[in-house]
Formats: C-alpha cells, structure tokens, sequence
C-alpha cells in the first residue's frame, strides 16, 4: 500500500517578528512545495527515510521506533530533527509499522537551505497522513507562529493570526495589477529561524498598537492598485520593524543604490528578499550579479494564486 501527501511552501510578506505576539501577518503559499510518500514496507518497527531534491539524495537513515532515534543516518542534523518529530507522532503511528516497517520518501521541489518551508510542509504532510492537526504537531516541535502550517494547505495569499492553539486565517484576494515588477531574490545568507525566534521573544515586548500598524499596512496593500502604493506600505512596515528590532533595513545595510524598493521576507539578513523592479529583467540580473546574487523569481514563478 503507498500513500501520497502534498503542500506548498512558504513566504512572509508582511508581519515578521510580530507574528510571534499575535500581529496578524501577509503571507504567501508558493507553487513549490513538498511531497511525501508513504509505503507499508522495510523491517519491522523501523522507519527507512529517503529525502529527494531534484532525483538527488539529500537524506537517508534507519530510525528505530523501540530506540526511538535513527540507528543509521547520514545527516546527524537532519536526523535529529526528525527524531524530534517522530518522537512526537509515536502514539500515532499505525500497525503496520510494528507488523512490517514503513519506508517514507519525501520529495522537496526546491533545494533544503532556501528557507521556503521544507519543515512546515514536511509537517503538514505528516498530519495530513496520520489524521491529527497540523497546528498541534507544529507546536509541540517549534516556538514559530504557525503561519507556514497555514499556507501549506492554502490556495492563494493568507491573513494569518496567532491566537493561542487555535490560529485564525482566511484566504485574501491578492494578484496585484503590479505583479509583473515584483521579484523575490534568494541572498543565500540563511537563518536560523528558532534562534532568531528565541532572542526575539526573549528580548522584545509588543504592544497592542504595533499591531494595529501591522493591520492597517496590511489593509493597504491589499487595496493597492499600483506599485507606488504597494511600495510606500511596504517603507512604513520597514521602518516599523527596524524601530522594533533597533536593526536598518536590509535596503539601508546592503542595497542602498537599489533603484527600486526591497523588503526583508521572515527573519532579518538571510534566506529571500522582494525587490520592486520597473526595468528589463537583465538589467535586475545585472544589478544583484554585482552583489553576487543570481537567483531570482517572478511573482508568477512563486507564488500560489488559484
């Protein structure tokens, strides 16, 4: 028997931070995401995990349900996190695991160090397979907003909101007339996300009236009908987070002389930004070639809008 799961990855337009103290955030399901595949089969009371980018092995190891932890592996981080997941679904885990083994191979559609979800979307399939939610599971292996739970089972942009153990989000009608001038640029400085959620919540106490910014941006770019408003909301949501987080803006530190307008998309300095671009496409290319960057999207390359 081979069972097959589904969901898409993630980007946080607007919200970062914030997120994590109940500010509702933008975000983004993409067209990319991840597969997972389930077949009733291997050796009794073992898991054999295959991970896939592109046909290529990016993970494979042996966990020993009785051991609870992988007895073979060829990745102590990737295997380590996956322990800490499979520890948690252990009650869940159905008959066939104890009378013949699982094997489970997963299937990324972009490389693991992107930051555009691997795990949220890893989880999700899992929850989809095993019949619990996502958002419990989430919780009980991250300290993050949920929001990428969210936009692993969403059709088009989000308005998300932490709220305890039950989040609240809605599907927006979101497909700016000026999508065709927005990019979004993989910097290759990655993050660690649960460390820079950690030392944020650590560190910064929200009030209620950073959040009410956060919406009222939010209303406005929603709204936004042309590209000039769409940047100016995305200035004030800069300017709002390097206020909070006492940190320039990524534009400021790095892309001063960027013609157009770029914004941080989740934690500061790493993974994708957007930029807002009213030129030829080479011409982008030339500009962040001189940074050393050289992969970049279109809206209609990423984003889920259906």
């Amino acid at each position: 028997m081979k069972a097959s799961y589904h969901s898409s990855g993630k980007l946080l337009l607007t919200g970062e931070y914030l997120v994590l103290s109940g500010a509702e955030a933008l975000a983004l399901p993409l067209k990319r995401g991840q597969t997972l595949q389930v077949l009733n089969k291997g050796k009794p009371d073992h898991i054999r995990w295959f991970s896939f980018y592109k046909n290529n092995s990016i993970f494979e190891g042996i966990f020993s349900n009785e051991k609870k932890k992988f007895i073979s592996t060829s990745n102590k981080q990737i295997s380590s996190f996956l322990e800490k997941i499979l520890s948690n679904i252990a009650s869940y885990l159905p008959i066939e695991l104890h009378e013949k083994g699982l094997t489970i191979n997963t299937y990324l559609e972009f490389p693991l160090h992107w930051g555009l979800g691997s795990s949220s979307s890893l989880i999700y399939n899992l929850a989809q397979w095993l019949q619990i939610n996502p958002f419990n599971l989430n919780s009980m292996i991250s300290e993050g907003s949920g929001y990428d739970i969210a936009c692993a089972k969403s059709m088009q942009p989000i308005i998300y909101r932490k709220n305890g153990k039950n989040p609240s989000y809605n599907e927006v009608q979101f497909d700016p007339p000026y999508k065709d001038y927005l990019y979004f640029v993989y910097t290759g400085k990655k993050q660690n996300s649960r460390k820079e959620i950690r030392k944020y919540l650590n560190t910064h106490e929200i009030s209620n009236e950073f959040h009410k910014e956060v919406h009222a941006i939010n209303q406005e770019i929603l709204q936004s009908q042309t590209l000039s408003s769409f940047e100016k909301a995305i200035h004030k949501h800069e300017k709002l987070i390097s206020g909070i987080l006492q940190k320039p803006t990524v534009q400021q530190s790095t892309f001063p002389d960027f013609p157009g307008t770029i914004k941080s998309l989740g934690a500061w300095g790493g993974d994708f930004i957007l930029a807002t671009w009213k030129y030829s496409l080479n011409e982008l290319s030339e500009y962040f070639l001189r940074h050393n960057l050289d992969i970049i999207f279109s809206w209609e390359d990423l984003i889920k809008n259906e």
